[in-house]
């Protein structure tokens, strides 16, 4: 998959890396920022840009920094999927060390020397995101279709308005900047946490002067009391209107100085929890990078086995027997893309093949033209979660060739991801098929859709 990669940026002023003819389309597009977290789809002619931006520092800051990657020709499906996609991206740059640094009071901050000292972390960078791509699904990008409008201005919308909303705005507007109610990325769990310590901290260092201050206080006591006690003026004193004896002002500054010492160890003991979660936040994040690691792993081992094909369903062995009214059941262990099967009619025309699941409600569907001789039909069916599936024609006086017991000879259950369950009157349970006859759907092939 070919791609632009651009990194952004703001403290103060816009920042990207590297500078080219982007540098205006992004700026425009980092200006429809608000929040924490917005992805900006911008197009134009064959060309669409996804521009993935994530608030830093203290709330209420106008920093951000962020990611574009461009597209020519194909588009990610679905809104979701490409808010996913980029902040996965997002956060491979931010555990990787580009974009942003921790500074010493604990806020999360815009690092602008990784945008002048970018050399073999930028490209480093490149070659992850090539690899994450490379590990999605072969359905997860289509073609730019002709029907977005080009010259129309800047819109918002928020994601959870629906994929359908946020699929016309992208098609009607030149930039769409799709917006969440709450961050999702790591990055925003963990600047929480850093600013929450940093808090407790400043706190805590705040007691501590306070004590130390009022020890200095008893102490400055003590001295007047040796002063007088020197000047030979008696057992007793008054100062400023208040009755003292030697002894208890000196019960008194002990039992001060004895409740300091147990604040300070109080102070002490919570410095020392402060360290602890501040090492603990640190463990999380190494702990974070290496699920990260191992998931883009898995990912990319499971992708492997979505790129194969698969088989079901009887070779097309003509006879004559025709009908129609009947469903095929399927078992998915998985997510499964019907890619196409084969179909014979008495008489050739077009028919509606619909996927139900158990209970009979749509999945999905596609029209294809069946000739009067066996040909292999693309389609596009997904079977969107693990359970029971039943497939048809639904199309009035189509008649498709079946099978009876005794040409049902060939492996038609499978024993794969996706199995054959049997076969019964359509609007009928599962419970109800049958394996003694073979109905309309020869050659099945599809992947795993993961």
């Amino acid at each position: 998959m070919n791609f632009e990669l651009h990194i952004i940026g703001s403290r103060e002023g816009f920042e990207k890396y590297p500078h080219d003819g982007f540098d205006e389309e992004a700026k425009r597009c980092a200006t429809l920022h608000q929040g924490v977290e917005t992805l900006v789809i911008s197009h134009a002619q064959e060309v669409i840009h996804y521009v993935y931006l994530h608030g830093i520092g203290q709330q209420g800051s106008r920093d951000y920094v962020g990611l574009s990657l461009s597209f020519n020709g194909v588009y990610l499906r679905g809104v979701e999927k490409a808010f996913e996609v980029m902040e996965r991206l997002f956060e491979t740059a931010v555990y990787g060390g580009l974009m942003i640094h921790v500074s010493d009071n604990g806020q999360v901050e815009f690092n602008s020397q990784s945008f002048y000292d970018q050399g073999a972390q930028y490209n480093q960078l490149k070659k992850d995101i090539q690899r994450v791509l490379d590990s999605l699904p072969r359905n997860s990008f289509t073609t730019l279709p002709r029907s977005f409008r080009i010259g129309q201005g800047d819109s918002r919308v928020a994601l959870e308005e629906g994929e359908s909303v946020v699929a016309d705005r992208i098609a009607q507007f030149d930039r769409v900047a799709v917006s969440r109610e709450s961050g999702h990325s790591g990055l925003s769990d963990i600047q929480e946490r850093l600013e929450r310590l940093h808090k407790q901290n400043i706190e805590w260092e705040q007691k501590y002067n306070k004590e130390q201050k009022k020890k200095k206080q008893y102490s400055l006591v003590v001295v007047l009391l040796l002063i007088l006690l020197l000047g030979g003026a008696g057992a007793a004193y008054v100062i400023r209107g208040n009755f003292f004896t030697i002894d208890s002002l000196e019960e008194n500054v002990s039992q001060l100085n004895e409740e300091l010492s147990r604040k300070q160890e109080d102070i002490r003991q919570h410095q020392m929890h402060i360290a602890e979660l501040q090492d603990t936040v640190a463990r999380q994040k190494n702990r974070i990078e290496r699920l990260a690691d191992s998931l883009q792993q898995k990912e990319y081992a499971l992708s492997r086995f979505a790129s194969l094909e698969y088989t079901v369903g009887m070779p097309t062995v003509d006879n004559n027997s025709f009908d129609e009214g009947y469903s095929m059941w399927l078992y998915a262990e998985t997510p499964i893309m019907i890619e196409s099967l084969a179909l014979r009619a008495k008489n050739s025309g077009y028919a509606d093949i619909v996927l139900r699941d158990s209970d009979g409600g749509y999945v999905a569907s596609e029209t294809v033209y069946v000739n009067t001789f066996f040909s292999q039909k693309a389609v596009n069916l997904k079977i969107p979660s693990s359970g029971f599936y039943s497939l048809s024609v639904e199309t009035s006086g189509m008649r498709l060739q079946y099978n009876s017991v005794d040409g049902n000879t060939y492996r038609t259950m499978g024993s794969g991801p996706l199995r054959i369950k049997g076969c019964c009157n359509r609007g009928k349970s599962y419970l109800s098929a049958q394996q003694n006859y073979y109905q309309y759907f020869y050659n099945i092939k599809y992947r795993l859709a993961l």
